[in-house]
């Protein structure tokens, strides 16, 4: 049933892919259940073809906009080009958050479903009995309720067309939906297949979000555009065995996977106990999502080296949603990553002091690599550490949403990022986000240069610490937001709190004046692994049920 021609003039990667003969190739392609189920290339794009049909007789035309929560199967996997093949503009909606209960879940489908005017909004059967289409104001369908059969024409998006709309994690305050045209996207697939240099004879495994743009550009695209063989596991099963991550790279002989640094630790640290079962002739593993630690790939290089996941193999890269995914990526040319030691007290004054890696005071930050093809890169402000500012084929056309109008608009072509960082011989380092930036005694002090030491208290769960300001009655308040591995009587609590706060002056110099410990599994974090401040302060200043511990230090 495949078109080998199209209404539109589109002649971009993935349709160029589209029309591709793949000879059948063979796709262990996703995860349902309790294994993984094969597919063939061409069973996914005639399964496209066929929810494209599904679309249409739903009345789904060109330009109408259709919402979807894109979790990792194979249904949803089709959905995503069947959409683009009927025309339609994907809404890429939020995955529940960390936290989240499922009433303040569907509100926030429902905002944004009738804001965004979607006509659809797509879901796995699973979750159909969640909300009611009555409480979402739009209707619902599943995704593997699509499948039609018959002749079908497909008429993607225009390059100048929005095709998708990525809504943002929700990190650092409530989804904002980034509109990407076709064309952005497309050349986002170029930039990657450039710099991660695989082929239709490649071998890829990952379990990321299809939800998150790492796992959806970064993986499941790349896929399509190259036809390599891909793997797609889930995120659930990756958090609840960690140790699954690396088994099936193994399983699979993956020669490219990728992952966010939290992730890669959590799987360190199970696979010191339980390596992985056999070894992995990795070549390229993408690290992103967040900033990069070195002392996790340090660990990781220990641990997993021996099994074929070595330094050598690690590319960190920097990405915002608002660039479609990828600015700038380490190449992959077997060099281990670099990493710049630097005198963190001058790092706060926008200053770069050299110092060794051993010295008090030390703050570790690994490249992210040079810029990614017809990508620039420019350090806002008269100092070397400043804001981030990007200009790239795959920019966002604008911003859609309840949350739109507080967003500050592409001046020039140019995007400020909101990320603190440097350039050293052309490669970014990212040092923060702006907005976790601790301003207190005259100093700006970077809550992320805390939090990784707190994390290496025993205890606590690793990506699970957040040091916070909040506002008291006698000025500003510092407190600790942490999430222990198991349940604390109040005076283990009492003890990992004054750990907490003594790795806390170590390395900024600032004393807390309170821990809170929040009960297993309810610290919250966006659906990629990342600390939603703005809900912690807000649980924290309401003395949510989810805080089990408060201690008092000073």
């Amino acid at each position: 049933m495949t078109s080998t021609s199209m209404r539109t003039s589109t002649r971009n990667l993935l349709w160029e892919a589209y029309e591709t003969s793949r000879d059948n190739r063979r796709l262990s392609h996703s995860w349902e259940g309790d294994r993984y189920v094969p597919a063939t290339w061409d069973d996914w794009r005639s399964a496209a073809e066929r929810a494209a049909l599904g679309l249409r007789r739903r009345g789904v035309q060109p330009g109408m906009r259709v919402a979807a929560v894109l979790t990792n199967s194979f249904d949803v996997s089709a959905g995503v080009f069947a959409t683009w093949l009927a025309g339609a503009t994907l809404l890429s909606l939020p995955t529940p958050h960390r936290g989240q209960l499922p009433d303040d879940y569907v509100a926030q489908l429902r905002q944004i479903c009738v804001s965004t005017d979607a006509q659809l909004l797509l879901l796995e059967r699973r979750f159909l009995e969640l909300p009611g289409s009555e409480a979402l104001g739009v209707p619902l369908e599943s995704f593997d309720a699509l499948y039609a059969d018959g002749p079908f024409d497909p008429t993607p998006p225009a390059d100048d067309e929005v095709a998708f709309v990525q809504f943002s994690s929700g990190s650092t305050g409530e989804p904002v939906g980034c509109m990407l045209t076709m064309g952005a996207i497309a050349e986002q697939e170029r930039m990657i297949a450039e710099r991660v240099a695989v082929d239709e004879d490649a071998v890829g495994v990952m379990w990321l979000p299809l939800s998150h743009d790492l796992g959806l550009f970064g993986g499941l695209l790349l896929n399509w555009v190259t036809g390599m063989q891909g793997t797609l596991g889930t995120p659930e099963r990756f958090l609840q065995q960690p140790g699954t991550w690396f088994d099936d790279c193994a399983r699979f002989g993956a020669q490219l996977t990728m992952g966010p640094s939290f992730a890669l630790a959590l799987a360190t640290k199970r696979a010191r106990t339980r390596p992985p079962c056999g070894r992995i002739p990795l070549r390229t593993f993408v690290l992103g999502g967040e900033r990069i630690e070195w002392t996790t790939l340090l660990e990781a290089d220990e641990v997993l080296g021996p099994h074929g996941v070595s330094l050598a193999t690690m590319l960190p890269g920097y990405g915002l949603a608002e660039a479609a995914l990828g600015v700038t990526m380490k190449r992959p040319d077997g060099i281990p990553p670099r990493m710049c030691s630097l005198d963190a007290n001058a790092l706060y004054r926008g200053e770069l002091v050299p110092v060794p890696a051993e010295a008090d005071g030390a703050c570790a930050l690994v490249s992210c690599g040079p810029p990614m093809q017809g990508v620039s890169v420019r350090i806002d402000g008269p100092d070397p550490v400043g804001q981030v500012h990007v200009r790239s084929p795959s920019l966002t056309a604008g911003f859609l949403g309840p949350g739109a109008a507080a967003r500050a608009p592409i001046a020039d072509g140019e995007l400020a990022t909101g990320d603190l960082g440097f350039l050293h011989d052309d490669e970014l380092h990212i040092v923060a986000r702006i907005d976790d930036v601790i301003v207190t005694g005259g100093r700006n002090v970077f809550a992320r240069d805390a939090e990784v030491l707190v994390e290496r208290c025993d205890g606590v769960r690793r990506g699970c610490a957040a040091l916070l300001d909040l506002p008291g009655a006698r000025g500003t308040r510092l407190l600790l937001a942490l999430e222990t591995r198991a349940e604390l009587s109040a005076a283990d609590a009492a003890a990992l709190a004054r750990e907490a706060a003594a790795a806390t002056y170590r390395a900024v110099g600032l004393r807390v004046d309170e821990c809170a410990f929040f009960a297993p599994g309810t610290l919250p974090k966006t659906p990629s692994g990342k600390t939603q401040r703005f809900r912690c302060r807000a649980l924290l200043q309401a003395d949510a049920d989810a805080i089990v511990e408060r201690v008092t230090l000073q």
